[in-house]
């Protein structure tokens, strides 16, 4: 059963300001960090190839104010964006 509807809780959707780390050793690895929201019960990191202006790939992060990965290309630029629902 899927049910539809507001349960009258204001929805968060907002964007964090955050900080980009790049690792110098191993410049695949990423780290995307952000201060808390309060009442935030999730966030959304997007992240694009720079100045495409398309922010096409995406994580969730439940718990935590930060995600590393090391999943990019070592001579790419990136754009990144985090927002807290």
């Amino acid at each position: 059963m899927r049910l539809f509807g507001s349960d009258g809780k204001k929805v968060l959707d907002r964007k964090v300001k955050h900080t980009v780390l790049r690792n110098p050793d191993d410049r695949r690895r990423i780290t995307v960090r952000w201060d808390a929201v309060p009442h935030a019960e999730r966030y959304i990191v997007r992240w694009g190839i720079a100045g495409s202006g398309v922010l096409n790939n995406s994580a969730e992060v439940a718990s935590d104010t930060e995600l590393e990965a090391g999943w990019y290309n070592r001579d790419s630029d990136y754009d990144f964006e985090v927002r807290a629902y």
